[in-house]
């Protein structure tokens, strides 16, 4: 309480020791807030990019079952599918940290390396491939 005299304000010791528990409590909760992850980042997944397109070609028309390889430039991982019907092919959940090369073989065919930056902001990154013939 303090004294209305303009004297100084004197405390009895059991005020002091509440005042104490009470500033422990605080920067417990104030530890545990700041060290404790938010909710909605679990329930956030990493964002993920999605690399699709079609094969054609030379002359220009779509092209069903030609293998699109894809590699993880940043992991060395690779994986491959075909292509469906109208030659659409699509790669998803790729990490939006990595980079990727695409490359598309058909009957002794093959496109150029394509490649998608990690820097690529786009979630959706659409690469349509021509095939060349190779010189026997």
């Amino acid at each position: 309480m303090p004294d209305f005299d303009g004297g100084p304000t004197r405390h009895s010791g059991s005020q002091r020791a509440f005042g104490r528990k009470r500033g422990a409590k605080a920067a417990l909760a104030a530890a545990i807030l700041l060290l404790t992850p938010p909710l909605w980042a679990k329930h956030h997944p990493a964002p993920t990019r999605t690399i699709q397109g079609t094969v054609f070609n030379a002359a220009g028309k779509a092209v069903t079952g030609a293998e699109v390889d894809l590699t993880n430039l940043t992991t060395g991982k690779t994986a491959a599918i075909y292509s469906m019907a109208g030659g659409s092919y699509e790669f998803d959940g790729l990490p939006m940290s990595d980079s990727f090369e695409l490359q598309a073989k058909f009957g002794g065919a093959i496109s150029k390396p394509f490649k998608v930056s990690f820097l690529e902001p786009r979630n959706i990154v659409v690469v349509n491939l021509r095939l060349i013939p190779q010189k026997k």
